[in-house]
């Protein structure tokens, strides 16, 4: 629920290209900060296109561990 809710404001950085990938190549992740019960919650995503159609993936969901910028807020 918390990732569905997020918007442009959240948004911290991105597309960034996925240097730890083994079986994709060539896939890209954003990183976005939501403020959850006042922590600053950390999370990373990508999408995954597969044959018929593209899914999200959660690759990071925690407290933020360093300062984050936020060009659209």
């Amino acid at each position: 629920q918390e990732i569905l809710s997020l918007t442009p404001k959240e948004y911290s950085q991105g597309p960034l290209l996925d240097k730890d990938q083994t079986n994709y190549k060539n896939e890209y992740f954003w990183i976005f900060g939501k403020n959850i019960q006042n922590k600053l919650i950390y999370i990373k995503l990508k999408i995954r296109k597969t044959n018929d159609h593209e899914e999200a993936v959660c690759l990071s969901f925690h407290i933020a561990e360093y300062q984050m910028k936020f060009p659209l807020k």
